[in-house]
């Protein structure tokens, strides 16, 4: 069972609110739109339940956010609805689809946002539907099809012309003018129509309550999931922009990354810098030469530490897995890797990244100039995926320490 401030559900007209709270202890927060679940990372977050989304007007919940959570080790459960079709989409990235419409959408049965696309109210009128999804108008027909109250023919025609319509216009009342509907004897249409009403089947609804009912009853997976090597440049774009927005802990209360280097002085803040553009070659040279360092546990910590460090367990593991590779490098030393021995183990390391990728420079041949020559332009003069600030600030979230770090890359 998780914790109510564990998981995250997106929900609008699907389901009331107090409904949904009823079958899962959660926070619910409004139909997702573009960036939401990215201001999430930085939270104690374990599992996000996306049922509602916004179709139009404005963006969309972004595919890419979602599988940067799921990269990160949250779990992402989708349903009924804006939820149902990303979990289609992004099956293959580790979403979990529940319900009949996912499985529609995921057999090819439907396709579209329009299929589960309706008009409602705002959030603070309950989001009051205004019209129906045509997922609910299919289901419902389906029912009058089994039951044999209309045949497969005119199923499949009234769907059509259903789907003809925009999805504004779709509801049981919307029926009267189907043609279809509108040729048959008024005894026969008054029938159909009083049963569709009466058997009406709110699938989306239906597909909410599994999909919370599943929340509540089984503990979040968090599996972390290793994303296309394609998407890694955007991911490094929002690592740095989660490194500078979340939190740290400071005597005077939380504030963001990027506040906390801004505070810094000049000196402390370039030394810092400097070492950490350090480790970052490092950890190049080890990715360069198919280098891992050996396997040993990192402490863990627990979901306060990690929720007022604005880190996820997996972003924790990932900055310490880094740290420690760079560690062992250096106390291994450059000629257990065939290199040559250096006063300072790490500028053999870079050095020897630096002349693999073409780096030299004039009257110094020496790994030390070499070295320090490209620690002084920093790793992303060299196209790696550095930012200084964002370092800092994961620096002081690993060690709490803003004054300074050892030379030579180790500590």
């Amino acid at each position: 069972m998780a914790h109510a401030a564990d998981t995250i559900v997106f929900l609008g007209p699907t389901l009331p609110v107090d409904a949904a709270r009823a079958r899962l202890d959660a926070e619910y927060l409004p139909p997702a739109r573009m960036g939401d679940v990215y201001r999430l990372l930085s939270q104690r977050v374990r599992r996000i339940v996306l049922i509602d989304g916004v179709f139009h007007g404005v963006p969309s919940v972004w595919h890419r956010e979602l599988v940067e959570a799921m990269a990160d080790g949250i779990e992402v459960i989708g349903a009924s609805s804006m939820g149902a079709l990303r979990a289609s989409e992004l099956a293959r990235y580790g979403m979990r689809g529940i319900g009949e419409v996912f499985a529609w959408y995921r057999d090819g049965v439907i396709d579209g946002d329009d299929e589960v696309a309706l008009v409602h109210g705002e959030q603070d009128h309950g989001f009051r539907p205004l019209s129906t999804p045509l997922v609910n108008l299919r289901a419902t027909l389906r029912v009058l099809k089994t039951s044999g109250q209309i045949t497969p023919a005119e199923h499949v025609a009234v769907i059509e012309w259903l789907k003809a319509q925009p999805y504004s216009a779709r509801s049981l009342r919307a029926l009267t003018s189907c043609p279809i509907v509108r040729a048959w004897p008024e005894a026969r249409a008054t029938a159909v129509l009083t049963a569709a009403v009466e058997r009406f089947v709110d699938i989306k609804r239906d597909d909410a309550i599994a999909a919370l009912t599943f929340a509540a009853t089984t503990p979040p997976a968090g599996i972390v999931r290793a994303l296309p090597d394609a998407d890694r440049a955007e991911r490094v774009m929002w690592q740095i922009g989660r490194s500078l927005r979340g939190t740290l802990p400071m005597a005077e209360g939380p504030i963001a990354g990027q506040q906390l280097v801004a505070s810094l002085g000049i000196a402390d803040r370039f030394a810092i810098e400097r070492d950490l553009a350090r480790r970052a070659f490092l950890v190049a040279w080890a990715q360069l030469r198919g280098v891992t360092a050996p396997e040993t546990p990192a402490p863990t910590q627990d979901a306060d530490w990690l929720d007022a460090r604005g880190l996820t367990a997996a972003a924790y593991d990932r900055l310490i897995a880094q740290r420690r590779l760079a560690d062992w490098l250096c106390a291994s030393g450059p000629s257990v890797f065939g290199l040559p021995s250096s006063p300072d183990p790490a500028d053999a390391f870079i050095a020897d990244w630096g002349r693999a990728h073409g780096v030299s420079i004039d009257n110094a041949s020496s790994a030390a100039a070499l070295s320090h020559w490209m620690s002084e332009h920093g790793p992303e003069y060299f196209g790696l995926p550095f930012h200084a600030d964002a370092a800092i600030a994961d620096h002081v979230r690993l060690t709490g320490d803003a004054r300074g770090l050892p030379q030579g890359g180790a500590s």
